[in-house]
């Protein structure tokens, strides 16, 4: 991949938008958290299918099927399913909000096939759910009703100390609503009212055993951008020499300079009665008394290294913050060997900077809910280093 240095050439074969940092430190449910299993749904990304730089052509990009049943979620959603990624829940209500309008957090967390909510005092009303995906107890976040409204109205969800650069697909609640646990093929199963813009969740109690019918449904939209570089080997190139790669690091940011490790996201949501977007407003930031650090999310690594194909084989993701981001910056770490696996080059790096508006005609920056896909090849314009293999030992013929 292309420095002055290296002489080998990363060619952006664009293929056009639209693992990184990641942190083991999920919420512990306590003891008697009740049973509410949760049944998600998603928006797909938004990604574009021409590789010229002719207009910006939107596309919705396949999501699956909900099993065949007499109720299905809103249009545009699709199954969400992650038993590893807790869901944060404040369940706000109207009457009796606390002053000054603080409300605890609580989470959905899966757990031996079955759901659990870390709220013990689950009361048989009526609730405005909001929250985001995944929940992990390093963020610092809140809630509050919009400035002369209720929470009938919609909120304002702060999400402090996101990871900017990361291995989760970071999403927010746009709507939510009761349902019941004991759906069964047969039976007449018919819940009308999810739509996005409205979270009215009516909770059911739960006894001793941990029943009691209570099922909530989410629709969950993105608030980062995805993407993907999937990586080749020259066909020519290949003929010569091997390569593996042994890790690749992003970084990004604007003219101002490299975005910085975390994050603040504000969410304004507005209640909406025929189901448009809720979310009104969604402002970035740096995260309020971090460090100075610039993101730099571990895309990929391995001791070994992975061989390069000269095909489009190996695809590197994650998901980035977008606002304000119009550079992308990717090092990589690579072994060069010789087509008889004889190390020329150990642990090379190079680095390759990418311009959003040049990658997308009339995109300046990311976007969050759409996915950017850069095919690159590693394509050399010379042999930096001759192995004793690549030169034929010279003989004399008699004439």
């Amino acid at each position: 991949m292309k420095t002055a240095s290296s002489h080998v050439a990363v060619m952006a074969l664009l293929t056009l938008l639209n693992g990184c940092s990641k942190n083991e430190d999920t919420p512990t449910l306590p003891a008697g958290a009740p049973v509410v299993e949760v049944t998600g749904y998603m928006t797909p990304f938004e990604e574009t299918t021409t590789p010229t730089r002719g207009a910006y052509e939107p596309q919705i990009s396949q999501i699956a099927q909900a099993p065949k049943r007499a109720w299905q979620p809103p249009t545009g959603f699709g199954p969400y399913s992650d038993p590893d990624r807790s869901i944060s829940a404040f369940f706000t209500q109207t009457a009796g909000e606390p002053e000054g309008g603080f409300q605890e957090e609580y989470f959905f967390k899966g757990s031996s096939g079955k759901w659990r909510v870390s709220k013990t005092d689950l009361a048989a009303e009526t609730y405005y759910l909001y929250g985001y995906v995944p929940h992990e107890t390093y963020l610092d976040s809140k809630v509050e009703a919009p400035e002369g409204k209720t929470f009938e109205d919609g909120a304002v969800l702060t999400i402090g100390n996101l990871n900017t650069i990361s291995d989760a697909d970071v999403c927010v609640v746009v709507g939510a609503k009761n349902g019941i646990d004991d759906y069964r093929e047969a039976a007449d199963y018919t819940v009308t009212g999810l739509t996005r813009g409205t979270f009215d969740y009516a909770a059911r109690t739960t006894g001793e055993s941990g029943t009691g019918g209570n099922r909530v449904y989410l629709l969950f939209d993105h608030l980062y951008a995805g993407l993907n570089f999937r990586i080749r080997l020259d066909g020519d190139y290949a003929k010569l020499r091997k390569i593996r790669l042994k890790e690749l690091h992003l970084q990004m940011g604007n003219e101002s300079g490299l975005t910085k490790k975390k994050t603040t996201a504000t969410v304004t949501l507005n209640r909406t009665s025929d189901g448009t977007d809720p979310i009104s407003s969604i402002t970035y930031a740096p995260t309020a008394g971090s460090d100075d650090e610039a993101a730099d999310g571990l895309m990929f690594k391995s001791e070994t290294g992975q061989l390069l194909q000269t095909s489009f084989d190996s695809t590197y993701s994650c998901y980035i913050m977008p606002q304000g981001t119009t550079l992308l910056k990717l090092t990589s770490v690579y072994d060069v060997y010789d087509r008889y696996d004889n190390l020329t080059r150990e642990n090379f790096k190079t680095t390759n900077n990418f311009l959003v508006s040049d990658l997308l005609s009339g995109v300046g920056e990311a976007e969050r809910g759409k996915r950017l896909t850069i095919n690159l090849t590693v394509q050399p314009t010379f042999l930096y280093m001759l192995s004793e293999q690549d030169l034929d030992s010279p003989t004399m013929i008699l004439e």
